[in-house]
């Protein structure tokens, strides 16, 4: 009985344990999972600068600044994806940029994404950002260390999202994708076909046929007031067939 118990622990615990990773990316702010789903950091971005400015490292001799999807102007460039100043303003280096993000995963940080920006003196610093899903956690970026002491230089921080959850469809975050579904379409034609329809249809009926207008000028009313009916008759005799075979009686017909 207790090896049970410890079984069952350990393939609990084993299952829960499992950690998101992205098994394909499809642009430099979203990745599809493991699981069929999708990651999508698009609603954080902001289109007209970065949307964490200037947040203090843990050291406080530096600030950072964060915005995923698009780029924003940092040092000499314009496609920054993260930049770091120093707290009296004197300095700015470019940390990465968002043309080389990469979604990945790491035994120590969890998923992340990283960015890289690579000078012509040979001096590389990166930016690494763990994502860490919180479906009900305001946005948070916060910086947890102020690099490495030599080149490739690596600043790790920390994205505390609702959209750094796994979501069905990939967008958008938290309460599920963005955009509408094949479902939602189809039903939208129909809608817009049947309405189509009737008004058509009385279109013709008052003024081409001088009928009056009431109801009775609806297209095929007799058919449709008929249509209850039918599917009555039919989930009855649909429901006679099911317990004929589940009881495995036959139903007898009369000859014509």
């Amino acid at each position: 009985m207790h090896l049970k118990i410890l079984i069952f622990v350990s393939i609990f615990s084993a299952v829960h344990s499992q950690q998101v990773t992205c098994v394909k990316q499809i642009n430099n702010c979203k990745c599809e999972t493991s699981a069929g789903k999708f990651i999508d950091l698009s609603p954080i971005a902001s289109a007209s600068g970065f949307q964490f400015k200037r947040i203090l490292g843990p050291n406080r001799n530096w600030v950072y600044s964060y915005n995923p999807c698009t780029g924003v102007q940092c040092e000499s460039g314009s496609d920054a994806a993260s930049c770091q100043n120093s707290a009296a303003g004197s300095q700015e280096f470019l940390l990465g940029l968002q043309s080389t993000a990469k979604f990945g995963y790491d035994s120590t940080y969890g998923l992340y994404i990283k960015y890289d920006n690579k000078q012509s003196g040979g001096i590389i610093r990166e930016s690494m950002v763990s994502l860490v899903c919180s479906p009900d956690a305001t946005d948070k970026f916060e910086p947890t260390d102020d690099g490495g002491i030599s080149s490739p230089f690596i600043f790790h921080s920390k994205l505390t999202s609702k959209h750094a959850c796994e979501v069905d469809g990939g967008g958008g975050g938290g309460s599920g994708g963005g955009g509408m579904s094949g479902g939602d379409v189809l039903i939208i034609i129909v809608l817009v076909l049947l309405v189509v329809y009737l008004a058509g249809g009385f279109a013709v009926n008052v003024f081409l046929l001088k009928k009056t207008a009431n109801l009775q000028a609806l297209p095929n009313l007799n058919f449709w007031i008929s249509v209850p009916g039918y599917v009555k008759d039919g989930a009855t005799f649909t429901a006679a067939k099911v317990r004929g075979l589940a009881t495995g009686s036959k139903q007898n017909y009369e000859n014509i």
